[in-house]
């Protein structure tokens, strides 16, 4: 609660900031957007939250964001996010329902878009770059997990068992946007861009955890992260909006 509380000043405190700089009046006047966002990418190597992977099965999730214009090629974003998935605590390869599990993903961020040369903020073409920070409630099936099959028991060292059914993990992650936005009806916006990711605090950059002696709370940070890198490291973004 603590860390929302800070992050919650944070934006606050940049909105009021930026606003205060504004130049211009925006497009045909409007400084605002307010928008529903969907992000998809196909599930290629991770299962997604029917676990499933492959070129049609797909991981999603959903925004509401926020944008004022700040000047004429300049604005600001900030935006809350939810989806659902499942990760698996023995291998990234291994897609048996036995070894997945839940995590629900509650996320909040903010983008600082920079509009070409020759748009209008906020219609045109436009590069970003910003961060997200991720609220993971993760469910374990203890009782599948502490069946002892051979990869489980390769996993648990031992025949060690997992004790945490409920866990609640924060991470961290920073993007880049490149896309194109369009006004119609002078009212209605338009933004489908192409996002680039990296979660910042996973200690073994997109790989699984291989330290298995951190305890099992430790490890299934370790490998949220991990799941959390392979949604987030690309995919694309389609929003539709109210500009006022």
């Amino acid at each position: 609660m603590k860390t929302l509380r800070i992050i919650f000043t944070v934006l606050t405190i940049s909105l009021f900031t930026f606003n205060g700089t504004s130049q211009v009046s925006g497009f045909l006047g409007k400084k605002n957007v307010i928008s529903a966002s969907l992000f998809m990418k196909s599930s290629f190597i991770m299962p997604n939250k029917n676990a499933k992977n492959g070129y049609f099965s797909f991981n999603d999730h959903y925004s509401i964001e926020f944008e004022r214009v700040i000047n004429r090629r300049f604005s600001i974003k900030v935006h809350g996010t939810t989806f659902d998935t499942k990760f698996n605590l023995v291998s990234n390869d291994n897609y048996n329902d036995q070894y997945l599990h839940d995590f629900s993903t509650k996320a909040i961020g903010m983008d600082f878009v920079w509009y070409k040369q020759s748009s209008l903020a906020p219609l045109g073409a436009y590069f970003s770059t910003g961060f997200d920070v991720f609220f993971n409630d993760v469910s374990i099936d203890t009782l599948k997990a502490n069946l002892g099959t051979a990869d489980y028991e390769y996993w648990l060292l031992g025949y060690q068992r997992v004790n945490t059914p409920n866990l609640s993990v924060i991470h961290a992650g920073i993007n880049i946007k490149s896309g194109v936005k369009q006004i119609f009806l002078n009212c209605i916006s338009f933004d489908l861009n192409f996002q680039l990711g990296a979660i910042l605090t996973k200690s073994d950059l997109g790989e699984p955890v291989n330290n298995y002696n951190l305890g099992d709370e430790n490890v299934i940070k370790e490998r949220v992260g991990t799941r959390l890198w392979g949604h987030y490291l690309w995919g694309v973004n389609c929003s539709v909006g109210f500009v006022f």
